[in-house]
């Protein structure tokens, strides 16, 4: 648990993405959820994690944040990886509609990302709530400071 969050681990991707279309069939049924709408919003990524007692850690895990960070509520978001391993195993009737790279907080390089459709979940949404969602001026988010003597040395000069 994370806050309000969770994170689940499966053994095949397959899985992950059953679990996520059975969780979102559910919560789009008012008959289940009371009429209360929920909105909740998945993030699928694979890769390797570290265990500690009932935990798990590693860069793999907060890639898979950072993508469901960028969904809506109600959206599945998934990792070009997760796409790439399921390849001809989808559930049935489950497409993919790729959305494109996405830039991502904490993340160097963007990430491409593919919804998961199906005829039971909504698919329409907005734009991705990625670093590109907010207008601003700043430049691409650099991954260190090495190399950027010219820019550092710039704002020096400036005092």
């Amino acid at each position: 648990m994370t806050g309000d969050g969770i994170f689940a681990v499966f053994a095949d991707p397959v899985d992950a993405l059953n679990a996520a279309l059975n969780l979102q069939s559910a919560l789009a049924d008012p008959t289940a959820t009371n009429g209360v709408q929920m909105n909740v919003r998945c993030g699928l990524h694979c890769g390797a994690v570290e265990r500690r007692d009932r935990d798990v850690f590693g860069t793999e895990v907060n890639r898979a944040a950072r993508i469901m960070s960028a969904a809506h509520g109600g959206q599945v978001l998934v990792s070009r990886k997760l796409f790439e391993l399921v390849g001809d195993r989808m559930p049935a009737r489950v497409t993919f509609l790729d959305l494109g790279p996405v830039r991502l907080r904490d993340l160097a390089n963007p990430e491409r990302v593919y919804q998961l459709l199906h005829t039971e979940l909504r698919k329409d949404f907005p734009a991705l709530r990625g670093l590109e969602a907010t207008p601003n001026n700043l430049l691409r988010q650099a991954s260190s400071f090495v190399g950027r003597a010219r820019s550092l040395g710039s704002s020096i000069l400036a005092r």
